[in-house]
């Protein structure tokens, strides 16, 4: 399975802008044009219970959207199997049980604990980030403190819009398994 993470980011990694969860009020119509594009290449989409509250997405059947949250009970009246999910699987349980399902392509679409647990689980494979030209003194940051470190190539970067907004394309470089050279 195609793991591609996602997030818009101020220029010095902050995705909200304060306490508030909402991305929509700082961000470009750009970003989100190219967040569509990605998403809709995708045949789950993946976000934490945070990301869930900020946006409120609607169930749909071409898309799977799944909720990671530690109280799945508390949205059994708005879960639809098979379109809009709340579970409290960890992410290489999920992703597993989803190829199983015949799932091709995940999109992980923040905040910053699930993507830290993707991350660190060594689980994406593609990293977007548009960069929003603006810089906040508070705020969530991409991932959360952790001893997390993980390596990326850049593959290409995009101008959205006359204020500079950046779309960024990374690939996770994978370390290099010696057991499997040496032999």
């Amino acid at each position: 399975m195609q793991i591609i993470m996602v997030d818009a980011v101020s220029v010095n990694g902050k995705i909200t802008k304060g306490a508030a969860s909402d991305t929509h009020t700082w961000t470009s119509s750009e970003d989100w044009d190219a967040f569509v594009r990605l998403r809709d290449a995708c045949d789950v989409l993946v976000m934490g219970a945070a990301t869930y509250e900020a946006v409120r997405p609607t169930a749909s059947a071409s898309l799977l959207r799944v909720v990671l949250t530690n109280h799945p009970e508390k949205y059994s009246s708005v879960c639809v199997p098979g379109q809009l999910e709340f579970v409290a699987e960890d992410p290489q349980a999920l992703v597993k049980r989803l190829a199983k399902a015949g799932h091709s392509t995940l999109l992980v679409a923040g905040g910053s604990h699930v993507n830290s647990q993707f991350l660190a689980a060594g689980l994406v494979d593609d990293v977007y980030l548009t960069f929003e030209p603006v810089l906040f003194g508070a705020g969530t940051p991409l991932v959360i403190e952790t001893d997390l470190e993980v390596s990326l190539r850049l593959q290409s970067v995009r101008t959205l819009n006359p204020q500079g907004t950046l779309l960024a394309h990374y690939t996770v470089e994978r370390p290099v398994d010696l057991s499997v050279v040496i032999r």
